[in-house]
């Protein structure tokens, strides 16, 4: 791939905000093709009603290859058909990741307990994440997480030695 082809790249911004195209296929054959030095990459997926949980999946596996990977943002806004399952293989993507540091993701609208206790349980193997920032205040069902979920991503994050920021929204 075109990306793979340029060893200078080392930050990728992308925005798909809205697009009626972008596929679990589309997503996959971009970052399929990212550079293996990438340390910073964005990703704007906001309102691509396309992209399910096996996006997530390879995301999440892509992303915990990348070796020099620092940080990671996406945001996944108005997007209803990933749910707690691909979160859950999302963490367990990162799982892998030697060097991410901060990771964001905006927008979650479809998550539960059990979903959240799984993502994190993911994220607890990522001893280098220093930042966090979850924002689940979109979440459809108001009522899908509660103490249970919260206990267990605080629970699974302990286990996060380096992590000094957190911002999690409700």
């Amino acid at each position: 791939g075109a990306l793979k082809a340029d060893t200078e790249i080392t930050q990728l911004n992308f925005s798909f905000s809205g697009s009626k195209a972008l596929d679990d296929d589309g997503l996959h054959s971009l970052i399929s093709n990212i550079p293996s030095q990438l340390q910073r990459v964005s990703l704007d997926l906001s309102a691509c009603k396309r992209l399910t949980d096996a996006s997530t999946k390879n995301l999440g596996i892509v992303m915990g290859d990348l070796p020099q990977l620092a940080s990671a943002s996406f945001n996944v806004s108005r997007i209803t058909s990933i749910g707690g399952s691909g979160w859950k293989d999302f963490g367990m993507g990162l799982s892998r990741s030697p060097s991410l540091q901060e990771l964001i993701l905006k927008g979650i609208t479809s998550m539960d307990n059990s979903g959240l206790k799984d993502f994190a349980l993911g994220l607890s193997k990522v001893q280098s994440l220093r930042h966090l920032s979850l924002s689940l205040n979109a979440v459809r069902d108001k009522h899908a997480i509660g103490d249970q979920g919260v206990h267990g991503l605080a629970e699974a994050l302990a286990a996060v030695k380096q992590l000094n920021r957190l911002w999690l929204d409700l």
